[in-house]
């Protein structure tokens, strides 16, 4: 099934993990069950090289190319030892926003906004800083740490009720109720991350904040992996790029026509006041909506509005947003539901606690939806 498709891309990762660090058989469990939840190409490919190279295990890392002896190279300024960032260079400035961005403990500081900060201001904020320290666009070492800690910080800053905790606890607030995990992405490099049991991965929010947003010509299925591809295949793809310039330039630019688009799309629309879901010295005046009670705050002296019908309209883009928000993250509950489901199912074994706790995991913004009476299908 296609919601099978992020699952099994992530199992190939965790194969190849396993048959870096020389454990052949675990390497050879998780390629089949990658193929098993959804069938990919990189699958495939993956699942032929680890029989094509059994008893090879650790002699490379992370590498598509086959199982070879080669010359370790030199120190560059590159981060050569993370497949699939060669060859992309980056500066001293990337390099020491990284660290500052990695070594903040203070969520405000780190998006550059203060603690009244509407949600706008914080949705802004977030994709200004996601769009330059993903990894697929930023090379410079710990790009993808740098990016996991923004992602963590804009989940707790956009979750009324997380957010109300870390302004009374701080950075303290991180010593609670959370969960360990390596990085989803590959690679198994870098600090360990702590994400928020539930909590959407930061690839997850970016994807629901952008869509399917695509850097350059790089693969969908490849972006945030650092999947090393074929030597033939590399050569290949730089030969169609060539053939394909245009596109090439067009789809470089992409990142700055998203920006001009919203910001185009900021002067164009209706000037409303600002408003927040949360409270705070700013927004310190609680009202509901009209049509379903959607509590909001709103600071008293920028809260006119010049008829009846201006008014209707403010509060039914406090809904629309209120609500869109609730169907993304009910789809990525549903997503991760079906993922645990599909994981003790097993292909080799079939692990019954692990299924009934799975199945009794609960859709906290589904049940928000079926609490408003909100059908979207």
């Amino acid at each position: 099934m296609e919601v099978n498709k992020d699952e099994a891309l992530r199992c190939i990762q965790i194969s190849k993990g396993h048959f870096n660090d020389g454990n052949y058989e675990k390497a050879l469990k998780f390629a089949k069950k990658s193929l098993s939840l959804y069938e990919t190409p990189q699958g495939q490919q993956w699942l032929k090289e680890l029989q094509e190279n059994k008893g090879n295990s650790g002699s490379t890392a992370n590498s598509s190319e086959g199982i070879r002896n080669r010359k370790k190279p030199k120190p560059t300024t590159r981060e050569d030892s993370q497949p699939g960032l060669q060859n992309k260079t980056y500066t001293k400035e990337q390099l020491a926003e990284v660290e500052k961005i990695k070594n903040c403990k203070d969520y405000y500081e780190l998006f550059g906004i203060s603690k009244d900060a509407s949600d706008a201001d914080l949705k802004k904020a977030y994709r200004k800083l996601a769009l330059k320290f993903h990894p697929d666009k930023n090379s410079a070492p710990g790009a993808d740490e740098a990016f996991k800690v923004i992602g963590h910080a804009f989940a707790v800053l956009s979750d009324p009720d997380k957010r109300r905790q870390y302004d009374q606890l701080g950075p303290e607030m991180e010593n609670m109720h959370r969960v360990p995990t390596g990085s989803p992405y590959g690679g198994g490099y870098g600090r360990q991350t702590y994400y928020y049991e539930n909590e959407m991965t930061p690839e997850e929010i970016f994807r629901m904040m952008f869509g399917d947003f695509v850097f350059s010509d790089i693969p969908r299925n490849q972006q945030f992996f650092y999947q090393r591809q074929p030597r033939a295949q590399r050569r290949q793809q730089q030969q169609d790029s060539g053939r394909n310039s245009l596109l090439y330039t067009f789809l470089q630019i992409v990142p700055l026509l998203l920006l001009l688009l919203i910001s185009i799309s900021s002067f164009t629309s209706p000037k409303y006041p600002k408003y927040s879901f949360n409270p705070s010295r700013q927004y310190s005046q609680e009202a509901k909506t009209y049509q379903h009670n959607i509590p909001y705050y709103y600071n008293p002296s920028d809260y006119s509005f010049n008829n009846q019908k201006q008014f209707k309209k403010f509060e039914d883009s406090i809904e629309e947003e209120y609500f869109n928000d609730l169907i993304r993250k009910c789809e990525l509950e549903k997503r991760r539901k079906m993922a645990k489901i599909n994981n003790a199912r097993g292909f080799f074994s079939y692990d019954k606690e692990a299924y009934e706790k799975a199945q009794k995991m609960r859709l906290y913004n589904c049940e928000k939806l079926h609490e408003y009476n909100y059908n979207y299908y």
